[in-house]
């Protein structure tokens, strides 16, 4: 099974840390997608998990809606290629997985 995971903050990593170890131990493809973040790239890097950086971080509320735009395109394509069968995250997993199903 190809699991997405979406990671936006550092609780995330902690809430499913062990999950994504369980599932990587029974051969399924786990991918974790996140948005530039240095705290949350050293949790992963640490952890030895493949991870895909999807985006940055904005302050600005305009960069802040083109971002998310950006961040949805670019999450719906690496769903699409890596035949995505179940996805874990927030907001943008959620209506994502609307458009997909």
């Amino acid at each position: 099974m190809n699991i997405l995971f979406e990671i936006g903050h550092p609780a995330h990593f902690y809430k499913f840390e062990n999950t994504i170890k369980a599932l990587g131990a029974k051969n399924h493809r786990v991918i974790v997608i996140i948005r530039d973040s240095p705290i949350i790239i050293s949790l992963l890097r640490k952890s030895g998990f493949t991870f895909f950086i999807i985006g940055k971080k904005k302050d600005h509320f305009v960069a802040k809606v083109y971002m998310q735009i950006f961040y949805l395109l670019k999450t719906y394509r690496l769903i699409k290629q890596n035949n995505i069968d179940l996805m874990v995250g927030s907001v943008t997993t959620t209506l994502l997985s609307k458009l997909t199903s």
